[in-house]
């Protein structure tokens, strides 16, 4: 998956790059940003990449996450916790007849699996890296250039 993003500062081989925000972020944080640095009141949130193309502060970027990552994330946030409710509430209603303990369990397995997300989320690492300058000529409306043309 391909990102557009504007280079703040450079930290040795990498740069923090200032990214802007997409359909797939809530309004809290960013599935895929970075716990440097987020601002959740804004429209962007910053990463940071490997700079494997030597770019400097103010650069226009295209910034590189691997899809099974991105496929990754997205099974664990969404799919995960159906898979665990559904399979908690049958087994329950399997081994007590009584609709409350299944219900209760339901209860039970959304905690759970809220507990597993916070616990991947601090074992998964994102590899950003900026593959490439990005082309300010095919995106006239990116909220980056407006930003940076004041």
């Amino acid at each position: 998956m391909l990102q557009r993003g504007r280079v703040l500062r450079i930290e040795g081989a990498y740069a923090l790059v200032h990214m802007e925000r997409g359909a797939g972020c809530g309004r809290e944080r960013c599935p895929l940003s970075s716990p440097l640095i987020d601002d959740s009141r804004s429209d962007f949130y910053t990463v940071r990449a490997r700079n494997e193309i030597c770019a400097s502060p103010g650069d226009m970027v295209l910034v590189e996450v691997k899809d099974q990552v991105v496929l990754a994330i997205a099974f664990l946030l969404y799919i995960v916790p159906v898979l665990l409710t559904l399979a908690t509430y049958a087994s329950l209603r399997f081994l007590f007849p009584h609709e409350p303990v299944a219900v209760i369990g339901l209860f039970g397995s959304l905690g759970a699996s809220f507990l597993l997300l916070r616990r991947c989320n601090k074992m998964l690492t994102l590899e950003y890296r900026i593959v490439d300058f990005a082309d300010p000529q095919k995106c006239p409306e990116c909220p980056l250039l407006v930003q940076s043309r004041r």
